[in-house]
């Protein structure tokens, strides 16, 4: 696979990752400042998540997962 496929692939799979993580925090009803307080990482990298404009480490990914009730492959699963 090419660099630039390569590129696309992951491009796709974290825009899906910040629509889930989205959609679940919508979910419970809760605010970004609500989950940063949660999880212990920021209100402004939560955002550029959600916005698929960051890529989490998997530590942060688990922080965030366990403030929005859910395992860290909800986040990581294909349809």
């Amino acid at each position: 696979m090419s660099k630039k496929a390569t590129l696309a692939v992951a491009q796709k799979s974290s825009d899906g990752l910040g629509a889930r993580m989205r959609a679940q925090r919508r979910r419970l009803s809760m605010t970004l400042q609500q989950l940063s307080a949660m999880s212990g990482v920021s209100v402004g990298y939560i955002s550029q998540l959600e916005r698929a404009n960051a890529t989490p480490t998997l530590g942060t990914l688990t922080q965030i997962a366990g403030a929005l009730e859910v395992d860290t492959d909800y986040f990581v699963r294909t349809p």
